[in-house]
């Protein structure tokens, strides 16, 4: 779900202290505590981040901006770094060397964001559960845009909450509790995007959402409330996790059967 966690670790440009600090924040946030609940009272490494008035729950890097989305309308910049509050409307981009609020300021308009990836270098992908972004313009709950914060056409217009999104290869794959996409394509649960049009893979993943996504090289691990691979029958039974061919759309002979949620 998190494919940038090494590449932010272990990044040479960021101080040893920052690095334990981002870690810290990145465990919280993994296990559903918000930036708004962080107190860095005498922690020299998080004192130089951000606070927020709503949960953080996506996180995404590329170089050193840290690319944040959630439930918040308002960060707040730490003492070190003035201080100062903004308006963010569920997404937010931090310099990651300083923990300072970055210029970067689209707006999604309701609901909540909760997925965001990168894959060139220049654009941001937002999934959630929101149908409006910048003041009125319609996005069903995916939408993308460049690093200086203008919306991309792509609007995909699924029909129901975006909870993951991972890149494989030159493909964006979404994933959530929707069933349709472009307005009435039947794609459920899990979908994938290629030079920004939906194409023709579709693994039929039914019947409770997706959660999360782990790609490879060619397959990606998908993690959830779901029960079916393919056609409802015993050998495609898959309860909240599966390994799904990224040619075939089949899923592998990989058999967790988790007792509840992943």
């Amino acid at each position: 779900m998190f494919p940038f966690l090494p590449s932010l670790l272990w990044r040479s440009g960021l101080s040893a202290a920052l690095r334990r600090g981002v870690q810290l924040v990145l465990v919280l946030v993994l296990l559903g505590v918000g930036f708004s609940r962080l107190q860095a009272q005498n922690n020299g490494a998080l004192a130089a981040f951000p606070t927020f008035n709503g949960a953080v729950r996506a996180i995404v890097v590329q170089g050193t901006i840290i690319y944040v989305g959630g439930d918040f309308t308002q960060a707040t910049n730490a003492p070190i770094n003035g201080g100062n509050s903004l308006t963010r409307n569920r997404l937010a981009a931090i310099n990651a060397n300083t923990g300072e609020i970055l210029p970067w300021n689209p707006a999604i308009d309701n609901g909540s964001v909760f997925a965001l990836a990168s894959f060139n270098g220049t654009d941001i992908d937002v999934g959630g559960s929101f149908t409006s972004v910048n003041g009125g313009t319609t996005r069903n709950r995916l939408c993308t845009y460049t690093n200086a914060g203008a919306l991309h056409s792509f609007n995909p217009n699924m029909n129901n909450d975006v909870y993951a999104l991972t890149w494989c290869g030159t493909r964006l794959v979404a994933a959530g509790a929707f069933s349709t996409v472009n307005g009435g394509t039947a794609r459920n649960l899990i979908c994938s995007f290629s030079g920004g049009l939906l194409d023709t893979w579709d693994p039929n993943v039914t019947t409770n959402p997706i959660l999360s996504l782990s790609p490879s090289a060619t397959t990606v691990l998908a993690g959830g409330a779901f029960n079916y691979v393919g056609a409802i029958i015993p050998a495609n039974i898959r309860f909240g996790t599966a390994d799904i061919d990224l040619t075939t759309g089949v899923r592998t002979p990989f058999l967790a059967n988790a007792d509840n949620t992943v």
